[in-house]
């Protein structure tokens, strides 16, 4: 396969890395923190400008002498696609370096019981359009990214699928998304894809130590610190669904759709038709919220007191207005305050804690940014 402008060395990978978190940054404090010369990070600055990747802004400070020509990322360099799908639709998305959704699709599935097969054939119709309504050439795309709902098994190929998706179990899942899909694929659970683009694309560029709770048909956690992902030795850490047991009411989208289809809502509602309840007032869907919202309250404590996060993320495939809702139904200072079930420990730090600021594409987004991180930000050779 011949060289592209996205195969970067890793030190070019290491200078990208520091624009893309504290840019516009002069080349002297790139090299400060990558420890290298200013000679050295000058060279590489231009190597990654004339891949399109960077680009300079002029800082005027005074009539005299040479402006400051700061590096920011060029957020039209590149592009990436991201993939989310449920159990009605697949829906998919061209994203920029600065996460601005360029373009966005949505098409419905034929069946409750999604293929992957029909999934992959879904998004290799949805690209060309894509690019097209992007303005983004085939060539400056990364690859896509798929966010997956379940966990991965031992082998990192299968996944322990969750029972909406009975189909993707006992299948090489990233042989049967990618399909003959000509663009590079990439996978991740859904919960650590989402932690992921908060961490590249969202609230976490400014932190250092983040946790993501994810609701989606289940509930789960994607963990990151110093802008790498915290998977484990399976590739499946952070599973805080464990805190709920299946056979309880939980903090999850399974959960909540069973009790809208109790109370006489259609049998196919999915997260898409959750905004008009929410406006709607609808009283089973905000007994579910507050219900949601005060059950997290223990994974956001056992989360912090194992893994000391900066700050805990309530996202995932939740309309933005919902997340919220959910993040303001938690009640830190009962958890951190020693109430009922916790123990005392008002004394060490408690997390921020935020709703996610993609709302229902953090899907997409997380996905797309797969690409962006493995390709682009990566120096190693994990993908």
């Amino acid at each position: 396969m011949s060289e592209t402008p996205f195969d970067l060395t890793p030190s070019q990978k290491r200078v990208l890395e520091q624009i893309w978190h504290f840019g516009p940054i002069a080349r002297r404090d790139i090299a400060d923190r990558v420890q290298m010369t200013p000679a050295a990070v000058t060279g590489l600055a231009r190597e990654l400008a004339a891949r399109n990747l960077v680009t300079e802004t002029v800082e005027r400070s005074g009539a005299r002498g040479q402006p400051a020509r700061p590096l920011s990322i060029n957020r039209r360099g590149a592009f990436s696609i991201g993939v989310n799908f449920s159990h009605s639709f697949v829906e998919a998305g061209a994203v920029d370096l600065k996460g601005e959704m360029l373009a966005h699709q949505t098409v419905r599935l034929s069946r409750s019981d999604p293929d992957p097969a029909e999934i992959s054939a879904r998004v290799k119709a949805l690209i060309p359009g894509l690019l097209k309504e992007a303005g983004a050439p085939i060539e400056r795309c990364l690859g896509v990214g798929f966010t997956l709902p379940g966990d991965f098994l031992p082998d990192g190929v299968r996944l322990k699928a969750h029972p909406y998706f009975p189909r993707f179990t006992d299948v090489d899942i990233r042989e049967a998304l990618a399909g003959d899909i000509e663009l590079e694929c990439f996978f991740e659970n859904d919960a650590l894809t989402a932690a992921i683009g908060e961490q590249l694309l969202g609230y976490g560029r400014s932190v250092q130590s983040l946790m993501l709770i994810h609701i989606g048909h289940g509930v789960g956690g994607g963990l990151m610190h110093k802008g790498e992902a915290f998977r484990g030795a399976h590739g499946n850490a952070a599973l805080v669904g464990v805190l709920y047991p299946d056979d309880q009411p939980r903090p999850s989208g399974m959960d909540l759709f069973e009790r809208l289809k109790a109370a006489g809502h259609d049998a196919r509602i999915d997260f898409p038709d959750l905004e008009a309840l929410y406006q709607a007032n609808d009283p089973t869907l905000l007994s579910w919220i507050d219900r949601a919202g005060a059950q997290l309250e223990t994974a956001i404590y056992v989360a912090t007191r194992l893994f000391d996060p900066s700050v805990v993320v309530i996202g995932g495939r939740l309309p933005g207005s919902l997340s919220k809702a959910v993040c303001d139904q938690v009640d830190l200072s009962r958890a951190f305050g020693g109430g009922e079930g916790f123990a005392r420990t008002q004394e060490l730090p408690a997390p921020i804690l935020t709703a996610s600021q993609h709302g229902s594409r953090a899907g997409v987004i997380g996905a797309a940014s797969l690409a962006v991180k493995s390709r682009l930000l990566t120096t190693d050779d994990r993908r």
